[in-house]
This record gives C-alpha cells, structure tokens and sequence, in this order.
C-alpha cells in the first residue's frame, strides 16, 4: 500500500505553521490519527503500522503513507537558488552527468539528485549520517525502487523524489497519476 498526499502551503510560512499544514493534510487524508516516532524517529501512524515520509518547501508539500519504509522528498524550483553552491554534495559521477546536460536543464538535474539523496536517508531514518557526497543515487536504483518527477502547481516548478524497498509495484501508477 502506498499512498501520496499533497498539501498547499502559503509563501513565507514558517517550519511550525508547514508542520502545521502537513498534519492538516493527514488528518484529512487518515482522520483522528496518533503519530509516534520509531527508535530512529521516523514518524508512523500509530497503531496502523503505517510508515510516513514527509516533506515541503516554499508552496508546496507531500506526505507519503505506506507499509513499507519509505522517504520523499520535494523541493521548490527557485531560479535564484545557486545550486552551483552545493556540487560538493554529489559524487564525481554525479558532477560528470550534470556538466554533460544543456546548461539549462542542469538546476533541474541537480535537484533530482538532491531529492533521491533527501528521500533515501529518509528512508533509512538516519539523516546524513553517510555525507551526501557518499550517497551514489545511480547506484540506489540498484537496490531500491525510486521514482523521480518534476511536476508543475500554480504556475511553479518542482522536483520530488519517493524511494521504497523494491516490491512495491504501485510507485509507478501512483507516481504517473501525480
């Protein structure tokens, strides 16, 4: 069972009002629900034995709901944002497969990595104990099923990644719907 919910998120709200806005969105989704964190304090339903995986940026926000551990992950496009600042995160392939795209398709490229990178320590539950830079998104494909997007929402871009245990045939579909 996987299940993805999107949430609005008013420009210039700050973290405790999106944490606010995300349980919001939850609520609707599960109804009266009880959130505990696990030993490594990943958020479940309690109750349920359902994992959460949530994320927001400036805009926008996405709760993904499933039985099997799972990390999301979205960021806003922002043609301001110097992305450039923050090669040192990927890997020398990483650079390699950036530097070979069209100049202006590279932002969108770096943050495809960048959210694969987001969602997957999300799914170990462990935060950058391992450097970004230690963190081969090619290779994740390897071991784990990950679907990245870039998806439009009034008139704005943005890029998100869901990372599951293979076996969960569903991404796709739900994915594709999005």
């Amino acid at each position: 069972m996987l299940k993805l919910v999107w949430f609005s998120i008013p420009n210039g709200t700050k973290k405790k009002e999106a944490q606010r806005w995300a349980r919001e969105a939850l609520v609707r989704e599960m109804g009266n629900i009880e959130i505990e964190k696990t030993e490594k304090g990943k958020p479940r339903i309690k109750g349920k034995e359902l994992n959460v995986s949530i994320s927001y940026t400036r805009f926008l926000g996405c709760i993904a709901i499933s039985d099997q551990d799972l990390g999301v992950d979205i960021e806003y496009l922002d043609d301001q944002f110097p992305w450039e600042d923050l090669l040192w995160t990927l890997t020398a392939r990483e650079k390699e497969i950036i530097f070979r795209i069209e100049p202006t398709k590279r932002r969108e490229a770096f943050f495809h990595i960048w959210t694969k990178k987001e969602a997957f320590v999300k799914l170990l539950g462990t935060g950058f104990e391992v450097p970004p830079e230690e963190i081969e998104t090619a290779e994740l494909e390897r071991y784990f099923h990950v679907v990245s997007k870039t998806l439009r929402h009034q008139n704005k871009r943005f890029v998100w990644s869901l990372i599951t245990r293979r076996g969960m045939e569903d991404d796709e579909k739900i994915a594709s719907s999005v």
